[in-house]
């Protein structure tokens, strides 16, 4: 028996699916018939983003067009035991793009960059809305490498005060300091919040204002990490402890 790992994994939306079947979109549908020559018969998983991965079987695979029915409803358990949103300082774009794929393959729901006093780049809103589906993509495509069923939001906030207000559970911001407490002695049992500052860290009125907003300074360890491998690091930290703390 093949196992659904073996299938090739979409993302789509919950409108796509209709009367135990799936109609693949216009992009989709290209990957299905010219990139991965798919013939009717053949079987793909389609991901709802809603934690399900349905097996499809394709019926029709051809003239750009992609459609098949469900064979088989699945809740893959690959997701965090609760919620994680990253807070991350705005970065350049290159390293923004690697953030995101650590942050899509590690589990985050949530991906948000806000502007620092250190950020060294600055969000041009004429192009942020283009960014930002670009973004969204590859948040998209590392999860369904990752064989994830849900993928995370990437958004823009003007303001991290704001961006706190609408954080989800504990917030939790990773700051260097020997006296501060160590992220591997908490107890994870709720929702989260991981702030990441930008190249050089936040500065000290920044940093007073976020613990201020509610947020706890924990230290990750003696090592300085990078802004851009710095969340991929902690998810996984942070995985082990949610899943040691369930047991």
């Amino acid at each position: 028996m093949t196992s659904i790992r073996a299938y090739p994994r979409f993302f789509v939306s919950l409108e796509s699916i209709q009367g135990g079947k799936v109609q693949f979109p216009p992009d989709i549908a290209h990957q299905i018939v010219r990139v991965l020559r798919l013939k009717p018969g053949d079987r793909v998983s389609a991901l709802p983003n809603d934690g399900r991965l349905l097996v499809v079987a394709l019926e029709r695979a051809s003239n750009g067009e992609a459609s098949g029915v469900i064979e088989e409803d699945h809740w893959p358990a690959t997701e965090l035991p609760y919620r994680v949103t990253v807070l991350q300082s705005l970065i350049s774009r290159e390293k923004a793009e690697l953030a995101i794929q650590g942050c899509a393959q590690a589990g985050a729901m949530r991906i948000v960059f806000v502007p620092t006093e250190r950020s060294v780049v600055r969000w041009d809103q004429r192009k942020g809305a283009e960014r930002l589906r670009r973004w969204q993509a590859i948040a998209r495509e590392q999860a369904e490498l990752s064989f994830r069923a849900r993928y995370p939001s990437v958004e823009y906030m003007g303001d991290i005060g704001t961006a706190l207000e609408n954080a989800d559970g504990r917030r939790l911001l990773l700051h260097e300091g020997e006296s501060i407490e160590r992220l591997g002695r908490l107890s994870l049992t709720e929702d989260l919040t991981l702030i990441i500052g930008p190249e050089g860290g936040f500065g000290e009125a920044e940093t007073a204002r976020i613990v201020a907003l509610g947020a706890e300074a924990v230290s990750v360890g003696p090592r300085v990490l990078r802004t851009e491998s710095a969340a991929l690091y902690v998810l996984g930290a942070v995985e082990g402890m949610m899943m040691e703390a369930r047991r």
